[in-house]
């Protein structure tokens, strides 16, 4: 208990100390009580699918699933690149690559419902209920929201870039305003988050179908 207090503290002396935006402190916040879910429902879907019921059930990942960890992996390297051509005022370049990781965020996104369409066609003659695969649906589907909510506000990064690259002037105004470097900052932190949890999730599922 000690030694939690000693952390909450650190964090609060770290946050109001101006280290730490306020926006990165709500980020934070949320993608730490996302993680704890995450890990709430992949431990009730260990327990289902190891028990009785489903352990002796045939489970096969679906293909689709592969592919869309490899497009989740592309898409993090392109919001890499963009972060870092934005950083170097290079704003034009930095335009293609978020817009090729806006791509990268759709094609996950089909690949998503291609795996579901896949479990689904596999599992149609099945005669038992896979309790075990209701949580896959739901763990990846919550995944899913997760990539829409960030595939939105990389919708808005790109288009408000994009129209700045148009004008001097206000491509100028956004290579010398802070704010603008904090929110790539923050939606960058954000989609690797994502990147990561779906690798965890994917991870889990090859080592338990």
């Amino acid at each position: 208990m000690i030694g939690r207090e000693k952390k909450k503290e650190s964090f609060i002396q770290l946050a109001t100390s101006g280290k730490l935006h306020p926006f990165h402190v709500m980020l934070y916040l949320g993608m730490a009580t996302s993680g704890f879910l995450f890990l709430i429902l992949t431990t009730m879907y260990g327990l289902q699918r190891f028990s009785a019921a489903n352990s002796s059930l045939s489970m096969e990942i679906p293909r689709a699933f592969i592919l869309s960890t490899f497009i989740m992996l592309g898409s993090s390297y392109t919001l890499i690149q963009a972060k870092q051509c934005f950083f170097n005022d290079q704003i034009k370049k930095s335009v293609h690559y978020l817009f090729f990781t806006l791509l990268l965020g759709f094609a996950f996104g089909a690949a998503q419902i291609m795996g579901w369409m896949e479990l689904y066609s596999k599992t149609l003659s099945s005669l038992h209920p896979n309790v075990a695969l209701s949580y896959v649906y739901v763990i990846s589907g919550i995944h899913f929201f997760h990539v829409l909510f960030g595939l939105g506000y990389l919708l808005v990064v790109v288009y408000r870039t994009y129209m700045r690259t148009k004008d001097v002037v206000a491509e100028l105004i956004m290579v010398t305003n802070p704010f603008e470097k904090r929110k790539l900052d923050l939606l960058s932190s954000y989609w690797h988050y994502v990147d990561g949890l779906w690798l965890f999730l994917f991870l889990v599922f090859v080592l338990t179908f």
